[in-house]
């Protein structure tokens, strides 16, 4: 598989990233303290952030596999 780091389309999605990372770091660090129905509730409340959350537990079912080759980030 070719993927084409320099396209535009990829830079856009790396910078888009970048700003949910930056956006939702803080967030994150709050909403893991809160109790589980508030966060069930904040979930309810934030499409998005329920979207990040899926798609972390889905990477981390197969993501222990990795190793050296992603702690670069």
């Amino acid at each position: 598989m070719i993927i084409d780091t320099q396209s535009t389309q990829y830079q856009q999605y790396l910078t888009g990233l970048q700003n949910l990372i930056d956006f939702y770091k803080p967030k994150f660090e709050v909403f893991k303290k809160l109790p589980r129905s508030k966060q069930a509730l904040w979930l309810e409340k934030d499409p998005l952030f329920r979207k990040l959350i899926k798609i972390g537990l889905h990477v981390g079912d197969w993501s222990g596999q990795f190793g050296a080759e992603v702690q670069n980030d």
